[in-house]
Parts: structure tokens; C-alpha cells; sequence
């Protein structure tokens, strides 16, 4: 169910859309460390297998050759991995592939989000938000007195919110709110 009061943004999301992550960048997060596990195992096996090469010397430049470009491949792999991961978790623009910092701070929003969660969780298991509240209402308590100052629309001298004439030029003050 929509609710119609929820802002849209000029490109028709809703702030609840733009916070959740697209199935294409799930696929390419998730593909990506597929990729890298693959490579850095087939990168890992090629090692092994090829520490075993066996007592007969035919051909060994050949085998050489072989490993060499199967590790390589696997290098390959692992940094095709490693950039679908990058870009899968950060976005297009978040991940530098595209220069827009609009869009960036847009692809980078849930994660943003994210942080500021978990942040705001440690601070409420440590109490500290509780705390720093308390700190502040201690600090502002009843033998302290709240001064809101304005300014003289002629001069532009600062008053008290409750003057009726300015301190410095003696022009009536303008005040929005009504006498009783």
C-alpha cells in the first residue's frame, strides 16, 4: 500500500526505493565474489598441481606455458570478481566507474544509511544517547534562562525578543507575535 503523502523525487522513487539495492547490483555483488572465489581457487590449484610436475621432462616448456596462462587466467578472473563485487556494492557511480557525485551519494545512500544504523545501535547499547540528553537538559536547567535575540529591522542591532524600541537607533521593533 502507497502512501500518497510520501515524497517522490524527480526521478519518481520513492525515498523507500532508493534506499533498497537492485537485483542487478545483488547479482553483480554476489557474481563478483563468485568470480574472485573461483579465481583465487583455480589460482591455488594451478600452484599445487603444477609443483607436481611429473619426472618426465617431455615437452616441459609446453607445460610451462600452459600453467602460466591458466594462473593468469585465474588472475584475470579474480580481478573481474573483484571490480563486479566493487561495483555491485557501491553502484555505477559509487564505484568510480562513472564520474557523478549526484548520483554517487545516491548509489552509496544505503550503504550511508547502514552505517549511521549501526552507529546509532552502539550508541543506544551503550546508553550514551541517553546520557548525552541528560547531559545537555542538566546543563540548561531551571536556574538557566533562555535569551533569543533580534535584530532592529533600521539598524540592525541586536535586542531582546520582548523589545518594544531598538537599544541603539530607538525605532519601534517589529514583533510577529500578538500582545495580551
Amino acid at each position: 500500500m502507497s502512501d500518497a503523502s510520501a515524497p517522490i523525487s524527480a526521478d519518481g522513487d520513492s525515498p523507500d526505493a532508493r534506499r533498497d539495492i537492485s537485483d542487478t547490483r545483488k547479482f553483480l555483488y554476489y557474481g563478483g565474489y563468485a568470480l574472485t572465489g573461483i579465481g583465487v581457487l583455480g589460482f591455488l590449484l594451478n600452484m599445487i598441481f603444477s609443483a607436481g610436475i611429473p619426472d618426465d621432462f617431455d615437452d616441459i616448456e609446453g607445460k610451462m606455458q600452459r600453467m602460466m596462462a591458466t594462473a593468469l587466467c585465474m588472475i584475470v578472473l579474480l580481478g573481474i570478481g573483484v571490480g563486479m563485487t566493487r561495483v555491485g556494492q557501491r553502484g555505477l557511480a559509487g564505484a568510480g566507474v562513472i564520474l557523478d557525485p549526484q548520483r554517487a551519494r545516491s548509489d552509496l545512500e544505503p550503504w550511508s544509511r547502514m552505517g549511521g544504523g549501526a552507529l546509532s545501535d552502539a550508541l543506544d547499547e551503550a546508553k550514551l544517547g541517553e546520557q548525552i540528553t541528560k547531559a545537555i537538559a542538566a546543563a540548561s536547567g531551571p536556574d538557566r534562562t533562555v535569551v533569543v535575540k533580534v535584530r532592529c529591522p533600521a539598524c540592525g542591532e541586536l535586542d531582546d525578543e520582548d523589545a518594544k524600541f531598538c537599544s541603539a537607533c530607538s525605532e519601534p521593533m517589529q514583533t510577529t507575535h500578538q500582545e495580551e
